[in-house]
C-alpha cells in the first residue's frame, strides 16, 4: 500500500480535480494494484524530473496514471489555475492508443467506452491523435492519448513542448525508432524545460515518465550519456496475484508449430473448463489458416461444439492505414496471402451451425473464434473486447500486438508457439526480409501474463523449458539496432542535429547503421557530404533536404512529391505513392472474398481433390484478369491504371451502392477490395496533405485537397515526368541488365536475366519478381535501366535463395544524370565539345557538358550541364584539348555581345562588324584577346558578378572594347544603349544590396 505523502509548498498551491467514475469502474478499479500505489507514484512524478514505472503485466498502469495525474491537477499551472497544459500519453500502436483512451474516457465518467465525444469545438477531458484520425480533442481536454510518432512530429516544431505539463512513454520496453529517439530528444527537453521555468513564471517543468511492464532499468538508469543531469526515480508496481501455471512441452516442435498449436487449442477447448483462449501466432496468413483448421476439425471430428467463425473483412480504416513515414505499428502482422492460403481465407469464412451435445456443464458448448493484429480495422479489432454470449467459449488468434499493448478480458489459457516475424533490414545491401525468429523471455513472460488478469490461468509453451532458459534472448533487440535510420536522420538534422552518431540514443544504434543511413540521403540529394571532413559529424542538410523534412511522409516518398509538385504531374504522384505504400492490389484473390462465394469445406479427400482442381482454375483465370493491368512503364502505372477505374467505376453512387459498384468491379477485374479501398484513403490523406504544404503546385489536389475520380489516364509526357519523379526518389535503387559474362559464379536463376544494382556488387545479382509487369522469361525482352521500390529474399523451388526487385519501373538513361545532379551517385570527368556550352539565366552562368558516370560501377550516362569555370578548374579536366582554362569568360562574352545575359542589350548584335562566334572560335582575334582579358582580369563571368562591377568599380568598363565590335555609323546608337544598360543593371544591384 501506498502512503500519502506530506504536503508540500507547491502541493498546497496546485487544485486537485474530481472524476465522477461509474460505480461499476470504482468497484473493478480496486483489485488493481497500482490503485494501491497512486499517492507514492504521483509524489514521485511530482518531485522528479524523470520517473520509471515498472508495472508488471495487468498492474492497471496505462489507464490508471494518466487519470492519478488529472485528478493531481498536473495539468494546471500551480500559480494560475486557469492556465492548462496538456498530459501526454503516447502508445506504440494505434490500437493501443485508441483503446486505451477510450477506456480512460469511460472510467472518468467522459464516455461511453466506444468513442470519445466532446462540446462542439471544445472536446472532451480525454482525447487521441493517431495518423489520421483524431477525436476528442479541444479546449477542454487534458489528457492526450498519441502515437509516439505524433509526438515526434510535435516536438519538431517545439523542442521544449510547451504544451504539455507531462509525457508518459507508455510500453517503453517495445524499445520502437520513434519511442527511443524521443527518450533521446526528451532527456535534453527535461533540463531546458527546467531552465525556462526556472526564468519565466508562465511556464512548468515538464517530468516525463517511463512506463513499462518489462523494462531493462538499467538502460537509463546507468545510461550518464542521456539523464546525466536529472538521473531517473524507480517506482515499481506488483502485478496481479492471479496465479498462471507454465506448461513446456517435452520437446520442441522446430518446423510444424502451427498443427502443435492447433491440436493444443483442439484438446483445451474439449477437455477444459470455461475461459478463453488466446494463441499466439507471427501472421495475417497463419492465423487464417489457424482459423479454418479450428472450424473444420470441430467438425470433422463430431464434438459437440459450434464455431462461429468471424473473421471480417481485413481492410484498414484511417485509424489504422499503412503509411510511408511513421514506423508506429507491425507491418509485419498483415503479411500477404500467397495462393496457398486462398482456400483457408475461404473457408475460414464459413460459419457452419452443427447441433450442440455435451454432458460437462462447465466445458461450453460453443466456440466464438476471432482474429486480432494491427491490421485490422478498429470495429473488427473491437469485437475481441465485446460479451462473449453465452455457452461460448472465447477463442482469439492473435500476433503479438496482444503481448502487451491491448488486454483481452476473460483469457484464461495461452497458447504460446515462442514465435514472431521480424522485419530484419542488412544495413550494408539493403534487402529486408521478414523471418520468423524466437520471441524474448520478456515476451514469453508478457504472453504467460495474459491468462492471469481476471482469475487463475495457464500458458502452453509449444517449447521446452530448456529453449526458453537458453537460448531465448533475455530482451528482443531495441527497434533502433534493426530499422533503417534515414526518416529520423533527417528529421534530426532538420533540427540542427549536426552529429547523429552522438545523439543520447538509449541503446545507441551501430554506427554501420547510421553510415547507411546518411548515405541513402546523401545518394537522393537530402544531405551535402562535402564539407563533413572539414566541420566534421554526419553532413548538412540541403535545401531539398529541408523541403523533404517538412512533409510527414518517407524521404523517398517525399521527394517523388517534391519533384512531381514542380513537373506538374502531382495528382499522378499521389496515386503512385499510395500504390506504393500498400501490398500489390493484385497480389490477393478477391473474388474469394465474395459473400456468394463461400462453400463448406469438404468432408473427404476426393471433395478435396476437387477444391485443389477448383483452385488452380480460378488460379488462372486470376493470373488472366491480373495481365489485362499490365503496363510497358512498368508495375506502379499498372496499379495507377487499376486505382483509376476502380475510384471511376464507384463515382457518385454514394454510400453502399458505391461500395458495392467498387466490390463487383474488383472480382470482375482481379483487383483486391480492401487494399484497394486503403489505397484510395492513403490518396486521399496524401491529397490534403499536398494542399497543405504544396499548394502552389499545379492540380486539383493541391488546390483543392481532394481528388477526382474522372482523372484521365497520363499522357506521353505526364507519363516521363512521373518516371522521373519516381526515379528521383529511388536514385540509390538504379539497375542496369548485366552485360554477359559480368557475373561470374553459380546462380539458381537464369542469369542472363539478372541486373546489377548501382549500389551493389557485381557478383550480387537482382532478378524480376515474376509477378512484375516487366517480366519476361527471354531475357532479350526485358528492359536495359530500371529503378525499383524494394529488394526482398526469395526461396526458389530447389531452396536456394535469390534477391528480387519489387515495383519495377523502366527508365532511360538520357536523363538519368540530370535529375541526380546534386547527389554523390555523380561522377563529373572531363568537358565534351558538343553540345555547346549555354547562358542559363536561372543560374545565371555559364554551363558545359561534361562526361556524366553513375553509381559505384561508372555507368555512363548522357553528358550534364555544369557551371562552366568550376569544370574548367577541376583536375581531371586540365588535358582536355576541346577548352582552355579562360574559356568560361568567352562563351560569356559572347552570350553578352549577343543580348542574351543582358536583356538591355537584346538589339546589340544588329550593330556588330563582325560574327559574335568569332569569340569563341581556337584562335581568337586582338579585339577577342581584349575582350575576355578584360572579363578574365575583372574575374566577371555572370550578370551579377557585372552589375556589381559597374555599381562598385566602373560604369564604363566594356565600354572601349565595344567600340571594336560597332560598326561606326551604329556609334550613337550602341552608346546610348549601352548608358541605358548600364543603369539599369546599376539600380538593380542597389536595390539588392543596398
Amino acid at each position: 500500500m501506498g502512503l500519502r505523502p506530506a504536503p508540500s509548498d507547491e502541493d498546497k498551491k496546485r487544485q486537485v480535480l474530481n472524476i465522477q467514475r461509474p460505480d461499476s469502474v470504482v468497484e473493478t478499479r480496486f483489485d488493481l494494484p497500482v490503485t494501491a500505489m497512486e499517492f507514492e507514484i504521483v509524489d514521485t512524478i511530482r518531485n522528479n524530473d524523470i520517473t520509471i514505472v515498472c508495472g508488471e503485466t495487468g498492474s492497471g498502469k496505462s489507464t490508471q496514471v494518466p487519470a492519478f495525474l488529472y485528478e493531481a491537477g498536473m495539468s494546471l499551472s500551480p500559480d494560475d489555475p486557469q492556465s492548462k497544459f496538456l498530459i501526454g500519453i503516447t502508445q506504440p500502436r494505434r490500437v493501443a492508443a485508441v483503446s486505451t483512451a477510450k477506456r480512460v474516457c469511460y472510467e472518468m465518467g467522459q464516455g461511453d467506452g466506444q468513442s470519445i465525444r466532446g462540446s462542439f469545438g471544445k472536446g472532451n477531458i480525454v482525447g487521441y491523435q493517431t495518423r489520421y484520425e483524431t477525436a476528442g480533442l479541444g479546449d477542454n481536454t487534458h489528457i492526450k492519448f498519441m502515437t509516439d510518432g505524433i509526438l515526434l512530429n510535435e516536438i519538431q516544431g517545439d523542442l521544449l513542448l510547451r504544451r504539455y505539463s507531462v509525457i508518459v512513454l507508455d510500453e517503453s520496453h517495445e524499445r520502437n525508432l520513434n519511442t527511443d529517439v524521443l527518450i533521446g530528444l526528451l532527456s535534453v527537453t527535461v533540463p531546458l524545460r527546467k531552465k525556462a521555468a526556472s526564468e519565466n513564471p508562465s511556464i512548468v517543468p515538464l517530468k516525463l515518465v517511463l512506463m513499462s511492464a518489462t523494462l531493462r532499468v538499467e538502460d537509463f538508469t546507468k545510461n550518464e550519456k542521456l539523464f546525466s543531469s536529472c538521473p531517473p526515480a524507480v517506482v515499481t508496481v506488483p502485478g496481479r496475484t492471479h496465479p498462471v501455471t507454465i506448461h513446456h512441452s517435452k520437446v520442441t516442435e522446430l518446423d510444424d508449430y502451427e498443427t502443435a498449436a492447433f491440436k493444443k487449442v483442439c484438446k483445451i477447448h474439449r477437455k477444459l473448463p470455461r475461459g478463453g483462449i488466446l494463441v499466439f501466432l507471427t501472421g495475417k496468413s497463419e492465423i487464417v489458416r489457424m482459423i479454418k483448421r479450428l472450424k473444420h476439425a470441430f467438425k470433422i471430428e463430431g464434438s459437440a461444439r459450434q464455431v462461429s467463425c468471424d473473421v471480417g473483412e481485413q481492410h484498414i480504416d484511417p485509424a489504422t492505414g499503412s503509411f510511408p513515414r511513421e514506423v508506429d505499428d507491425d507491418e509485419y502482422d498483415g503479411d500477404d496471402l500467397s495462393t496457398d492460403d486462398v482456400d483457408s481465407l475461404k473457408s475460414s469464412l464459413e460459419d457452419p451451425t452443427i447441433p450442440p451435445s455435451s454432458d460437462n456443464d462447465n466445458i461450453p458448448l460453443y466456440a466464438c473464434i476471432l482474429p486480432l493484429y494491427s491490421l485490422l480495422s478498429s470495429e473488427e479489432q473491437s469485437k475481441v473486447f465485446a460479451p462473449v454470449p453465452e455457452n461460448h467459449r472465447l477463442i482469439v488468434v492473435a500476433t503479438n500486438i496482444a503481448e502487451t499493448s491491448i488486454t483481452i478480458p476473460g483469457i484464461s489459457y495461452v497458447v504460446d508457439t515462442g514465435r514472431q516475424k521480424c522485419r530484419n533490414y542488412n544495413s550494408g545491401t539493403g534487402v529486408a526480409s521478414y523471418d520468423i525468429m524466437w520471441i524474448s523471455k520478456a515476451a514469453a513472460d508478457q504472453r504467460s501474463g495474459r491468462a492471469g488478469r481476471t482469475g487463475p490461468g495457464h500458458c502452453y509453451r509449444l517449447y521446452s523449458s530448456s529453449l526458453y532458459s537458453r537460448h531465448m534472448d533475455s530482451f528482443a533487440l531495441p527497434e533502433v539496432l534493426t530499422r533503417p535510420l534515414e526518416d529520423v536522420a533527417l528529421s534530426m538534422k532538420a533540427m540542427k542535429i549536426s552529429n547523429i552518431s552522438s545523439f543520447p540514443f538509449p541503446t545507441p544504434p551501430d554506427r554501420s547503421q547510421i553510415d547507411s543511413a546518411v548515405k541513402l540521403l546523401a545518394d537522393i540529394g537530402c544531405l551535402d557530404l562535402s564539407n563533413v571532413e572539414r566541420d566534421g559529424g554526419d553532413g548538412t542538410i540541403t535545401k531539398l533536404g529541408l523541403a523533404v523534412s517538412e512533409l510527414p511522409l518517407g524521404v523517398r516518398y517525399a521527394k517523388m512529391l517534391l519533384v512531381a509538385a514542380h513537373s506538374g504531374v502531382l495528382d499522378y504522384a499521389i496515386v503512385a505513392v499510395a500504390a506504393l505504400s500498400e501490398s500489390s492490389p493484385f497480389s490477393s484473390h478477391p473474388s474469394l472474398e465474395s459473400s456468394e462465394e463461400k462453400e463448406r469445406l469438404p468432408n473427404d479427400e476426393a471433395e478435396m481433390d476437387n477444391v485443389d482442381s477448383n483452385l488452380i482454375k480460378e488460379r488462372e483465370k486470376l493470373m488472366k484478369k491480373k495481365r489485362k493491368w499490365f503496363h510497358s512503364s512498368g508495375d506502379l502505372f499498372a496499379a495507377i491504371s487499376a486505382i483509376g477505374a476502380f475510384t471511376y467505376a464507384g463515382r457518385g453512387a454514394g454510400g453502399a451502392s458505391e461500395e458495392h459498384a467498387a466490390r463487383k468491379f474488383c472480382e470482375e477485374n482481379g483487383l483486391n477490395y480492401t487494399i484497394m479501398a486503403r489505397i484510395q484513403k492513403m490518396r486521399t490523406h496524401l491529397a490534403v496533405l499536398a494542399k497543405r504544404r504544396l499548394g502552389t503546385a499545379k492540380g486539383i489536389a493541391a488546390s483543392s485537397g481532394c481528388f477526382s475520380p474522372k482523372m484521365s489516364p497520363p499522357n506521353k509526357l505526364q507519363e516521363l515526368l512521373l518516371i522521373q519523379s519516381i526515379a528521383s526518389g529511388l536514385l540509390d535503387h538504379i539497375a542496369v541488365l548485366a552485360p554477359p559474362g559480368s557475373i561470374t559464379g553459380e546462380h539458381p536463376a537464369d542469369i542472363r536475366s539478372a541486373y546489377i544494382g548501382c549500389r551493389s556488387p557485381a557478383d550480387k545479382p537482382l532478378f524480376l519478381d515474376q509477378g512484375s509487369s516487366l517480366f519476361n522469361r527471354d531475357y532479350r525482352q526485358l528492359p536495359r535501366w530500371i529503378c525499383y521500390e524494394s529488394v526482398i529474399r526469395k526461396m526458389t523451388k530447389d531452396g536456394s535463395y535469390i534477391t528480387v526487385m519489387k515495383n519495377i519501373t523502366p527508365i532511360d538513361p538520357q536523363w538519368l544524370g540530370e535529375i541526380s545532379r546534386d547527389t554523390r551517385l555523380i561522377t563529373f570527368g572531363a568537358v565534351v565539345g558538343t553540345p555547346c556550352p549555354i547562358y542559363d539565366p536561372d543560374k545565371d552562368a555559364i554551363l558545359c557538358s561534361v562526361t556524366t558516370r553513375y553509381g559505384s560501377h561508372g555507368w555512363l550516362v548522357s553528358p550534364v550541364r555544369v557551371v562552366m569555370y568550376d569544370a574548367l578548374a577541376a583536375p581531371e579536366t586540365k588535358s582536355t584539348h576541346d577548352y582552355l582554362p579562360d574559356d568560361s569568360f568567352r562563351w560569356f562574352a559572347r552570350y553578352l555581345w549577343e543580348g542574351k545575359v543582358i536583356p538591355e542589350l537584346a538589339n546589340l548584335a544588329q550593330l556588330m562588324n563582325d560574327s559574335t562566334e568569332l569569340i569563341t572560335r581556337k584562335t581568337p582575334s586582338t579585339k577577342v584577346v581584349s575582350l575576355v582579358g578584360s572579363l578574365r582580369d575583372a574575374g566577371v563571368d555572370s550578370a551579377a558578378a557585372l552589375r556589381k562591377h559597374w555599381a562598385q568599380n566602373d560604369e564604363k568598363f566594356l565600354f572601349q572594347c565595344l567600340k571594336c565590335w560597332v560598326k561606326p555609323e551604329h556609334h550613337a546608337t550602341a552608346k546610348n544603349m549601352w548608358i541605358n544598360a548600364v543603369q539599369q543593371n546599376v539600380n538593380i544591384w542597389k536595390k539588392n544590396n543596398c
